[in-house]
């Protein structure tokens, strides 16, 4: 017969181990087991994971780019769903963060919005219009409006997210701005006693070359920002070509759609007794009031005007800035940190403290912690470091405002003496170092080559920084040092003795962690065999120092004779940006970053910086700057392409200059607004400025159109110019409520979606507000100025600007 033979050498058990020669010599031969203890261990704990107090098993669920965040949660509950039967009796599943309710709750509210601000919209046209035929034909744009401006979005590969979704809440009021104009000016011919069909031919002829430019001027206006980069583009890019594109479609259907539906209304006059006609003959009989005052007082209402928007400045230079709107998550994110070398026990007892401190405060629904780190993974941090994850309430069912319980909990931890606290928010720290690398708005980093001289700098910045009242958090991690036990060998010491360094090292390295000799294999799993030194309790200076060494010739012989062993205390972490060494220290800014940044830049540079150190402004406020100077460069690009778009509608370079004093009237009322709501200046704000920068010349464009043309019948400016007021006071104001209508519902709302475009609403509303007020009063007094400067006894054809 035939056997397989097969040799196994394998250590299996513990018995296997303890039976492994140290010296093999027939009878005097000696086993490990005679010499060293042998027992099953743990390997060392680097991290706790606990959830509402109770340890706990946690993992996060990362989707692919592209996927679809909240399809992808509905899986995963889905598959945990199925895998709750394998669970043991008693054990809970918590979801401590989930961005889809975010998403979803941005979602159904920017639907809402939209669907409020459009009926708001409708509401305005019909108390304009006195007549629901006229009123549907115009609010019928608007749904055919968005479905095609959705066809052009898949054009340029663009889905239907919060950004885009927003874009076309905000865009409803704007929608039916050409049709209002194209409306109303054939329902004044309809007033005059032309029928239906030549009302609407003469009406749509002539309003369709301003009708045109003010769109055109809307929509360069967002043009430019497709040349933004960075991950502000993600933002403006589909922002910009979603709004464009409704705009566009809502010309074409003005000048076709809208005169042919209208053609066909039964001959019937229009009304001319109703609410809304009443409200305009007193707002025409006080706008005729104040543009004839304004005529008599020209110098005194520009200079009140030019007072308003040194003001409306000044206001917005010292005002807070943020790159962002800040949202409500649901959810707060505490980073701590303890003192370097505190112990796994130690840090979890604190964190501990934290957690049922925060599960105290009546609005928190589960509290997740994280202290320290498993050895392998992408995030790898020290045991005296931790992070808090807590989840709140739904906001309907709380009792504080997140800003409210964050504060709380601030001035609750402000008790952990030596603990440093981070607070953020969980997406809103991943955006913040995305766009930055830092988990803070503002940061002064220091340059140089030698750690101490950086560290000693470090402190005469942070001492400056904590002068200045605007300054708030300062977080400086080189003040707490981290303590080290230094073996510093004796070579020749180690020559003398015959010991090499090398197993000087290995001995340091099995007293304190343990060397692993081998393998075994146990229920399919590799299991370390480590051999560990039995130093008795913990390993201080003084066991460290009488560590015994084998010298050549088998004495045994204390550390201390060939090392220096002392304690010593080094920096916490050591970091380099482009290959320098840097440090970097983080804060909090009140108010006006810039001017912060200007106050402390001038006392910087009383600090003497030894050659090659040098000290910069890092953080978000590096993006924000850059992010800021792009959005410069598109308001400055968005005014010249509305100049020369102006300048072929007018045939004339000064008239479109005065219009385009519009857009300052504007930015006054703009700042108001965000100063009277508490809003701050960020990205959604800019985007705001964007878009006034081409609504609000619109008005003014159809304005002066007319006005040119009773200049052009023989009229003087002034004559025109109150005329051109009384007529197109309804399609002004029309085009001006419903925009602000239709944005009041994102400008009120409480929720993520409204938060997130608030300061757009609140920005485009206030700006309207001055804008209107503006065009009707302000523009026409400035021509009225330069066209008697020009031509004082009489004008002509455009007042002499041609």
């Amino acid at each position: 017969r035939e056997y397989l033979i097969r040799g196994d050498g394998r250590l299996k058990t513990l018995d296997d181990i303890r039976s492994l020669p140290v010296i093999a010599d027939g009878e005097k031969s000696v086993l490990l087991g005679s010499i060293a203890e042998v027992s099953e261990g743990r390997a060392p704990k680097h991290y706790v994971v606990l959830g509402d107090g109770i340890s706990a098993v946690a993992f996060v669920v990362r989707k692919q780019p592209g996927a679809s965040t909240i399809g992808v949660v509905r899986d995963v509950e889905a598959k945990m769903a199925d895998l709750r039967n394998l669970f043991p009796q008693g054990t809970e599943l918590k979801k401590y963060y989930d961005q889809s309710e975010i998403i979803a709750e941005a979602r159904n509210a920017i639907f809402h919005n939209m669907l409020a601000g459009a009926f708001l919209a409708i509401l305005v046209l019909y108390f304009f219009l006195g007549s629901l035929r006229p009123t549907l034909i115009v609010a019928v744009t608007i749904p055919i409006s968005i479905l095609a401006a959705l066809a052009i979005m898949g054009l340029f590969g663009l889905s239907l997210n919060i950004i885009t979704m927003t874009a076309l809440t905000l865009a409803v009021g704007m929608i039916v701005d050409d049709a209002i104009v194209v409306a109303e000016n054939i329902y004044r011919n309809r007033l005059r006693g032309i029928n239906e069909i030549e009302a609407s031919i003469q009406g749509t002829t002539e309003i369709a070359a301003p009708d045109a430019s003010g769109t055109f001027t809307t929509v360069a206006a967002f043009v430019p920002l497709i040349l933004v980069t960075g991950l502000a583009a993600l933002f403006l890019k589909p922002f910009g070509v979603t709004i464009s594109a409704a705009l566009l479609v809502s010309l074409v259907l003005s000048l076709t759609l809208v005169p042919v539906l209208l053609s066909r209304t039964v001959s019937v006059m229009p009304r001319t007794d109703f609410a809304g006609a009443r409200l305009l003959g007193l707002l025409n009989r006080l706008t005729q009031a104040a543009l004839k005052f304004s005529f008599k007082h020209k110098r005194r209402i520009l200079f009140l005007a030019l007072l308003f928007l040194c003001i409306a400045g000044l206001a917005a230079f010292l005002g807070k800035v943020n790159l962002l709107p800040p949202i409500d998550e649901g959810a707060i994110l505490i980073e701590y940190v303890m003192p370097p070398g505190t112990a796994l026990s130690e840090s979890n007892r604190i964190g501990e403290a934290l957690d049922r401190i925060a599960m105290a405060q009546p609005d928190v629904s589960c509290v997740y912690r994280r202290t320290g780190s498993p050895e392998t993974g992408y995030q790898i941090e020290g045991v005296n470091k931790g992070e808090i994850v807590i989840k709140l309430k739904p906001k309907t069912g709380r009792k504080q405002s997140l800003t409210e319980i964050m504060a709380a909990l601030k001035q609750a931890y402000t008790k952990f003496n030596g603990v440093v606290f981070l607070y953020h928010q969980p997406t809103q720290e991943k955006i913040d170092e995305s766009f930055s690398g830092l988990p803070a708005l503002f940061g002064v980093t220091i340059y140089g080559t030698n750690m101490d001289k950086l560290i000693s700098l470090g402190n005469k910045v942070e001492d400056i920084l904590a002068r200045d009242p605007a300054v708030t958090n300062i977080v400086n991690n080189t003040k707490v040092r981290s303590p080290e036990i230094d073996v510093r060998l004796n070579y020749p010491w180690l020559a003398l003795y015959g010991v090499k360094a090398e197993d000087v090292l290995a001995t340091l390295q099995a007293a304190r962690f343990g060397v692993e000799a081998t393998q075994i294999i146990r229920q399919k799993e590799n299991v370390a065999v480590m051999v560990k030194m039995d130093v008795g309790k913990m390993l201080n200076l003084t066991r460290l120092k009488q560590l015994p060494i084998t010298a050549g010739n088998g004495e045994i012989i204390p550390l201390e004779r060939i090392a220096d062993v002392r304690i010593s205390h080094v920096p916490a972490s050591i970091t380099r940006l482009n290959g320098q060494r840097e440090i970097t220290l983080l804060a909090g800014v009140n108010g006006s970053i810039s001017s912060a940044v200007s106050r402390l830049r001038k006392q910087f540079s009383s600090i003497g910086l030894p050659k090659g150190y040098s000290i910069d402004f890092t953080g978000q406020y590096k993006t924000l700057i850059e992010t800021a100077t792009e959005m410069l460069f598109v308001f400055l690009a968005a005014v010249v392409l509305i100049y020369l778009i102006m300048v072929m509608q007018f045939h004339s370079w000064l008239q479109p200059l005065i219009i385009l004093f519009t857009i300052p009237l504007s930015l006054v009322g703009a700042i108001i607004a965000l100063f009277v709501t508490g809003q701050g200046i960020d990205v959604s704000v800019a985007m705001g400025a964007v878009a006034l920068v081409g609504i609000s010349v619109n008005n003014a464009i159809v304005l002066l159109d007319y006005s040119n043309k009773n200049i052009s019948s023989g009229k003087t400016v002034e004559e025109s110019l109150l005329s051109a007021a009384s007529v197109r006071l309804r399609p002004v104001l029309m085009t001006a409520l419903t925009t602000i209508f239709a944005l009041v519902p994102t400008a009120i709302g409480t929720t993520v979606g409204s938060n997130i475009f608030q300061p757009f609403a609140v920005t485009v509303i206030g700006g309207l507000i001055s804008g209107t007020f503006g065009t009707l009063v302000i523009i026409p007094t400035l021509v009225a100025v330069v066209s008697h400067r020009s031509f004082p006894s009489h004008a002509v054809d455009g007042y002499g600007m041609q």
